[in-house]
């Protein structure tokens, strides 16, 4: 990823060849703020751009495979009323920065679920928790019924079975890794029958909403695609059944219980919400898509030299689900 005085002087130079505004600059300095699993996000203000004042989000993306495709789900989101936060400009890799980025509205908000200390985390699961789940279900429900047909045929989105995991059979082949790549293989013999395809996420969990009065907001639509309701109920069923956050050793018996109770509570709010049934032999294989995922990002991220930014490897973090399935 740039290094700081790359994004303080190069994303500058980005931004105002994108506006076409060359007399902007910064009213503050790019500050890194913490969060953003894959991205790199700045809190940022510009001067000099007609329209745009306040806090702003600069997301510099390590790879630029998905940039097009979050950039224009997110403007189609936020232009059908859904609350994702506004984008104004973004670009490719160019001569003045060479990373992808998007340049978007700061949301002062607070997420659904801060992050906790040891401490405090049985109460949060004893005292909060059984609200995430439907609270979830119901923006799932929402993302879901958001009209995307015209934003997939721009981006040539196919109707089939999980389209995400042809693209993670190419990345796992590019990786070199025969592991993954036989995962992918066996994921792909093993295909379900087409049902339908819905605007999905990819990502939705607590941290990636924010609360503030009167409305709630979406963020971070990285791993958004045109697909299968159940490629987003199968990702935030599995989060809320393993429930990444810093346990007491002490206590995880207690936590896998309650992380099975909330994955099911969330299956059936969602359920009722969409008025869909969630077939669950079909969403065990899409359990199985999101884990190769989650091996195949941590795979990536080793290579680049970053590693798994989070306090456990995601990867060793859902082998249960490969092993019950017979992955």
């Amino acid at each position: 990823m740039p290094a700081e005085g790359a994004v303080d002087r190069e994303l500058l130079d980005a931004i105002r060849v994108a506006s076409g505004c060359h007399g902007a600059s910064w009213a503050s300095p790019p500050v890194r703020l913490l969060g953003g699993s894959w991205a790199d996000i700045y809190r940022v203000r510009v001067a000099g751009i007609p329209g745009i004042r306040g806090d702003l989000v600069a997301r510099v993306m390590p790879e630029p495979d998905s940039w097009e495709r979050e950039m224009l789900i997110q403007q189609h989101v936020y232009k059908h009323g859904f609350p994702a936060p506004a984008v104004h400009f973004g670009a490719m890799p160019t001569k003045e920065f060479a990373h992808a980025w998007i340049l978007m509205d700061f949301d002062t908000g607070g997420t659904l679920v801060s992050r906790r200390t040891r401490a405090a985390f049985a109460r949060w699961i004893a005292l909060r928790s059984w609200r995430v789940p439907r609270y979830l279900a119901r923006t799932c429900a929402a993302i879901h019924a958001v009209d995307a047909s015209s934003m997939a045929y721009a981006l040539a989105m196919p109707d089939s079975v999980a389209p995400v995991l042809n693209w993670l059979y190419s990345r796992a082949a590019k990786l070199s890794d025969r592991d993954l790549v036989e995962r992918a293989q066996r994921l792909l013999a093993k295909r379900p029958p087409f049902q339908r395809s819905v605007l999905c996420h990819g990502d939705l969990h607590p941290l990636n909403i924010l609360r503030s009065p009167g409305r709630d907001t979406v963020i971070d639509w990285t791993h958004a695609q045109y697909d299968d309701p159940l490629y987003d109920v199968a990702f935030t069923s599995m989060g809320l059944r393993l429930l990444p956050f810093p346990e007491p050793k002490a206590l995880r018996p207690l936590i896998e219980v309650a992380g099975r109770l909330l994955s099911r509570r969330f299956i059936v709010s969602y359920e009722k919400a969409s008025g869909f049934r969630v077939d669950r032999t079909r969403l065990a294989w899409f359990e199985q898509v999101i884990a190769l995922r989650i091996y195949v990002e941590a795979a990536e991220a080793r290579r680049r030299g970053t590693g798994p930014r989070a306090t456990r490897d995601p990867a060793l973090m859902i082998e249960p689900f490969f092993r019950a399935a017979g992955y």
